[in-house]
């Protein structure tokens, strides 16, 4: 298949999954598409994939991720349950149990270390907040470009979705702001139905 790219256009996938999808016994997982991505003739996308049980996991996996080291691996792809800012509540992940993790909470742990990075809430809701809220996260975490969904999303057809992202961001220069944009444009262009249902949004620093 045509449309393969030079080795240096590469960006890295770092992936911390959620294991409380649906119950202890479900096997839903993004797993598989990183997989694919990884074995794709002229992709070959590097990936790492870590499920994670608790916040201290979340915290030392994060930890992990922003050191030098994973300069490779510029997309940060959080695939967990998400939920919506509401009324004295910011939007965010959900962990387990009553443990939430807002957006500003997350922010202050990766702050001022994810310079050239993007940040993919792989989430249900987690984008649906406040534009200044989405600038201060990029603010102080100094990521290019955060992104993710706004609503309650179905499964399969936000995987795809994602898979889709994880693909097409491979030949897109992270240092440039309109070049993110008008990947966003293409994304909307290219796949305009889920774009819209899924409510997705990228914010670019």
């Amino acid at each position: 298949m045509p449309g393969g790219r030079r080795s240096d256009q590469k960006k890295g996938i770092f992936c911390l999954e959620t294991d409380r999808w649906y119950g202890t016994k479900d096997r839903s997982s993004v797993a598989p598409i990183l997989d694919l991505l990884g074995r794709l003739k002229d992709h070959e996308v590097p990936h790492l994939h870590k499920g994670l049980a608790t916040r201290g996991e979340m915290e030392h996996s994060l930890d992990r991720y922003l050191q030098p080291t994973f300069k490779t691996h510029p997309i940060l792809y959080l695939a967990f349950h998400g939920y919506p800012a509401s009324k004295g509540q910011q939007s965010g992940l959900w962990l387990g149990e009553d443990d939430l993790l807002p957006l500003g909470e997350l922010a202050d742990l990766m702050a001022g270390r994810c310079g050239n990075r993007i940040i993919y809430f792989g989430a249900c809701s987690a984008m649906a907040t406040d534009g200044r809220r989405l600038n201060s996260f990029l603010h102080k975490t100094e990521a290019k470009a955060v992104c993710g969904y706004k609503e309650e999303v179905d499964w399969v057809e936000s995987t795809a979705f994602d898979l889709l992202f994880l693909g097409k961001i491979q030949s897109v220069t992270l240092r440039r702001r309109d070049s993110l944009e008008r990947f966003d444009e293409k994304l909307r262009e290219t796949a305009p139905r889920l774009y819209h249902d899924l409510g997705f949004r990228m914010v670019v620093r």
